[in-house]
């Protein structure tokens, strides 16, 4: 057993590399390795568990939900590093092995949180996990318009090079104008099952960045389940290149998408053809408005001899996701 970086496919790796304690084992656990103070094990269940050594036994109740469990304990036996020991703990199971990716998020978190720190209170302890319980909850279905909303801007993300420097860029959970803005230039991305037929909003193509060059990637999108990719891969797959998994899955958390859901978001969706890219200001927009009106939507059909060339595409595919084509 060895300490290892918080990463975490690593972490993965490392549950992966031992089963539990054996039938006739006296410990309850098994330490893979460690994760700051903490210590991430299986137990008798196999199910992956994560340590928090404490001062004192916690004297209130635990917390259920979002596919763990943190409990506390007055007694549990360490075993690492050539040491034994016996200390109250918390500890903080994985309950559904479906979710795995998302709990080790969890570790990940509460170890960057726990810093250099030597030790942890419970009550510290619980408001951590009580917050990643109301982000990881269970949400009403998102319709098939709002997942390809969500599908779009994930497939431009997971083709980038850097996907860390695209989600620092990510505008669309703000409800910002426009989706991504990076080094200057602005993309809106719009997906539809209508070919170039989207609904728009006036903000998003009226000077969205201001003085910025600001663009629209139009995506005709549909379901096949062979070659296409649903939410739960995309997400999952980025979750793992990531640096900052926690807050990524706080983003896609306040789009409507929550790892507990993922059997509803299964569905595959692949571009019909090539995405094509607009200048904002050769979207159709509302010409006047009435004033004191605001917020307008409509939809709007693109001029597909208003796309910009092969050699636009390619530089802006450049500049936002380090390629010139995208493999859609």
């Amino acid at each position: 057993m060895t300490s290892i970086p918080i990463d975490t496919a690593r972490l993965k790796a490392a549950l992966d590399s031992i089963s539990g304690p054996a039938p006739d084992d006296d410990d309850d656990y098994q330490i893979a390795t460690t994760v700051g103070i903490a210590f991430l094990a299986r137990g008798r269940s196999s199910a992956p568990t994560l340590l928090v050594p404490l001062d004192l036994a916690p004297i209130t109740t635990g917390r259920r939900g979002g596919g763990f469990a943190l409990n506390g304990a007055d007694r549990v036996v360490f075993r690492s590093d050539g040491r034994v020991w016996e200390q109250a703990a918390a500890t903080l199971e994985c309950t559904e092995p479906a979710l795995i990716d998302a709990f080790l998020v969890l570790v990940a978190d509460i170890a960057k949180r726990l810093g250099a720190a030597s030790s942890v209170e419970w009550p510290e302890l619980l408001t951590w996990v009580e917050e990643w319980q109301t982000l990881l909850a269970r949400r009403p279905t998102m319709d098939l318009n709002r997942q390809l909303g969500l599908w779009g801007e994930l497939r431009i993300i997971a083709n980038a090079t850097q996907p860390d420097l695209l989600i620092a860029g990510w505008r669309g959970p703000d409800r910002e104008a426009t989706d991504f803005f990076v080094d200057g230039v602005a993309l809106e991305v719009k997906t539809s099952q209508r070919p170039h037929v989207h609904h728009v909003s006036q903000r998003q193509v009226v000077r969205p960045v201001g003085e910025h060059p600001a663009y629209v990637l139009s995506i005709w999108a549909g379901i096949d389940p062979v070659r296409g990719s649903s939410l739960t891969e995309l997400v999952d797959g980025l979750v793992t290149r990531v640096e900052d998994a926690p807050a990524f899955l706080r983003r896609v958390a306040g789009l409507g998408y929550a790892p507990i859901d993922r059997a509803e978001y299964k569905t595959k969706f692949v571009s019909l053809e090539t995405p094509r890219w607009f200048r904002a200001e050769d979207v159709p927009r509302v010409r006047g408005v009435d004033p004191g009106v605001s917020e307008v939507r409509y939809v709007a059909m693109l001029d597909v001899d208003l796309a910009l060339d092969e050699a636009q595409a390619n530089a802006l595919s450049a500049h936002f996701v380090g390629a010139g084509t995208i493999p859609w």
